[in-house]
């Protein structure tokens, strides 16, 4: 990673995995080091169950323009030592992001398109118009998104070349976060905030959308491992502090609350060891 800020070996610091929720309005801007999109799926569930911690991040690899270090080719953020480059700028309230092994991708509000950009930085392409994504991920293959137009929702889809989207499955109201693996592409929907939220599937092939979880409460965020889907519930009660966190295996089943008692938690990503939102 590039330092910046000063001269010298840098302060150092601690870092950890990390979790973004979507772009920066305005532009679409990474770090040149390494990054998480906090749907990576883990080598094993490895939740316990433990009470939730805060945690606090700071630092990096070190300020300044020590032995090695490159020159920031973008804005320098000198407290953490990171070097901020700007992909994309110009874009109409970028409100999702995915990121794979050449390409970060993103939705735009205002203008309703989906759209990517090299990790390097050049002009953006258009993958699909008229398509306002509420949430995005990516395979090998397709970029998949959520939208809806009135009361109806969709999971939609398109080659990551670009062409003509495709309806992977119809939804219920407020489909919001996605995520998808080798078999399945997996989604939350939020409902209409009186417990009639719910957790779907549907196989990358094809066919009828699966439920996972019903009678959910405003889940509004998704993540997967190897073996199980994880969201936060925003709402429990419509009291504050009473969101929870969630998982089902990823065939289905039963549903166990990770935590409870949670000030609408709003997003998650987990690791081998832990649960994050």
């Amino acid at each position: 990673m590039a330092g910046c800020g000063g001269t010298g070996a840098g302060t150092g610091g601690t870092s950890g995995a990390s979790s973004s929720g979507g772009g920066a309005r305005g532009n679409v801007a990474g770090t040149n080091g390494e990054s998480s999109t906090g749907d990576e799926p883990g080598a094993e569930d490895g939740w316990g169950g433990e009470a939730p911690q805060e945690l606090a991040g700071a630092g990096g690899a070190g300020v300044g323009d020590g032995a090695g270090a490159a020159a920031c080719a973008g804005r320098c953020d000198a407290t953490n030592g990171r070097c901020v480059v700007t992909l994309a700028w110009g874009q109409a309230f970028p409100d999702s992001i995915a990121v794979d092994s050449t390409s970060v991708y993103w939705g735009t509000e205002n203008t309703n398109r989906v759209m990517k950009v090299a990790l390097g930085g050049g002009t953006p392409i258009t993958l699909a118009t008229r398509e306002s994504a509420g949430s995005i991920a990516v395979d090998a293959t397709n970029a998949y998104w959520t939208t809806q137009v009135g009361l109806v929702g969709s999971v939609m889809k398109v080659p990551l070349s670009g062409g003509t989207p495709a309806t992977a499955a119809t939804t219920g109201e407020r489909p919001n976060a996605i995520v998808v693996d080798s078999k399945s592409i997996y989604w939350a929907e939020g409902g209409s905030g009186h417990n009639d939220g719910a957790v779907m599937k549907v196989p990358l092939a094809g066919g009828p959308p699966i439920t996972l979880a019903s009678e959910q409460a405003e889940p509004v965020g998704i993540a997967i491992d190897s073996t199980s889907v994880f969201w936060v519930n925003g709402n429990d009660s419509g009291t504050p502090g009473s969101g929870s966190v969630m998982k089902i295996p990823l065939g289905g089943g039963a549903p166990t609350t990770l935590a409870s008692d949670q000030l609408r938690p709003q997003d998650i990503a987990v690791d081998s060891t832990s649960v994050y939102c």
